[in-house]
């Protein structure tokens, strides 16, 4: 039953098979490592980008910060007035008292950031601890600060800033430093 002539064709055809198999599936491996490059490349490009629009973001969030520092500034330093003080003609219980002053708004703060509101009173700043009662008083009259509202803005005042020489002594309630009224 084999013959030479009908057994060589089958065998070759066999092979053929085996052969053409054989290389449809290292085309496949191929193609799936390929595959699996190609996606980790674009994973990797992913993650880069990513990356790339990170720090972009922090960049630009850092640069708003700065700017809102910048704009501001006020609120971070203290007045010129502050660091002169007697070199601008202030003795020293002026001095005393826009540093109590300094407390006072630093105790307001404070208040503000527990409470979530400003307090109505400076009591309620003595009746926390956040200041003493001396704290509350001024230092050439020993009578307490007050807050009561000025020109429609909330302010904590010098009870007597006559006593300093000024025709007032205040702070607003919201944030600012201390302003002398000298009119």
């Amino acid at each position: 039953m084999t013959d030479g002539n009908k057994g060589e064709p089958k065998k070759e055809e066999f092979l053929k098979g085996i052969v053409s198999e054989y290389e449809k599936r290292e085309k496949e491996k191929e193609s799936t490592l390929e595959g699996k490059v190609k996606r980790e490349r674009g994973k990797n490009a992913f993650k880069s980008s990513s990356a790339a629009v990170a720090l972009v973001v922090t960049a630009l969030l850092m640069l708003r910060l700065a700017i809102v520092i910048v704009a501001h500034s006020e609120v971070f330093s203290e007045p010129r007035y502050w660091a002169g003080g007697r070199s601008a003609g202030y003795d020293k219980k002026t001095e005393e008292c826009i540093g109590r002053m300094w407390q006072i708004r630093e105790a307001v703060d404070r208040h503000y950031n527990v409470n979530k509101r400003f307090p109505e009173t400076l009591e309620e700043l003595e009746k926390t601890g956040l200041l003493s009662k001396k704290d509350l008083a001024c230092p050439a009259t020993d009578r307490k600060y007050v807050i009561e509202v000025k020109e429609g803005v909330k302010v904590f005042a010098c009870p007597d800033p006559g006593a300093h020489g000024f025709s007032g002594l205040r702070c607003r309630v919201k944030g600012g430093a201390p302003e002398v009224v000298e009119e």
